[in-house]
């Protein structure tokens, strides 16, 4: 019984996430100014209307990187006088809440292609700490929280999420410091709160099964505190 439940939801959700479509203008940079534009996300793909036109399935986009204020969608396509180099969509300007309001949508249709450079708010919070993102010479400021399937940074200046899956794996050199390598970028932290061993395993080993068991290996060689 329990079983059928639970594929019945996830029928249900994949019905609500299919028939979601959402329309917003945006402006898209485009030689040899940028001009107004409109993108709709539906759950098939994302169409694109302005000075050019094109329809993406999501099995059609190479990345997609969301923030609160730009989206850009790399695709397959080459562009020839530049030897091939896959073609990208910068868009700014965006709507106010257009990043929140695609998150769920975009989540649930793309996998390691989605780059999340924004806080989910409904994370199911395991614990969470004060950190700094480093970044460069730089860094933000904000909360490191790690989830029941995900792990989200949430700062004023720079936000992102990790789904499991997103995450190829983790390291620590110390109680202090916590590093993420995912598809796009290793992205280290500075904790302004102790770690504990047992926290550190646990993440761990969710990661590793959000992974179906295969990213990582045998032990937790090289890890926390050596």
């Amino acid at each position: 019984m329990a079983f059928r439940s639970q594929t019945a939801a996830c029928l249900m959700f994949a019905a609500v996430v299919s028939a979601q479509q959402f329309e917003f203008p945006v402006r898209m940079h485009r030689f040899p100014r940028p001009a107004p534009a409109v993108l709709t996300f539906t759950g098939e793909g994302v169409e694109l209307r302005g000075p050019e036109s094109h329809s993406w399935k999501y099995a059609d986009i190479q990345r997609l990187e969301l923030s609160p204020e730009r989206l850009e969608i790399t695709t397959y396509q080459d562009v020839r006088w530049q030897l091939g180099r896959d073609r990208s969509f910068t868009f700014d300007r965006l709507p106010e809440h257009m990043a929140a309001s695609l998150y769920p949508l975009l989540s649930a249709r793309l996998d390691q292609r989605f780059v999340a450079s924004v806080a989910d708010p409904h994370v199911e919070t395991l614990w969470s700490s004060p950190a700094k993102m480093l970044r460069g010479r730089s860094g933000a400021n904000g909360t490191l929280t790690v989830g029941a399937g995900r792990i989200v940074f949430d700062s004023p200046s720079r936000s992102r999420t990790w789904r499991y899956s997103d995450i190829r794996n983790i390291t620590s050199e110390g109680p202090l410091e916590l590093t993420i390598f995912s598809a796009d970028r290793d992205t280290r932290f500075q904790l302004k709160q102790v770690l504990p061993e047992d926290r550190y395993n646990d993440l761990w080993r969710r990661i590793w099964e959000g992974n179906g068991l295969q990213t990582f290996h045998s032990s937790l060689e090289n890890h926390h505190h050596d």
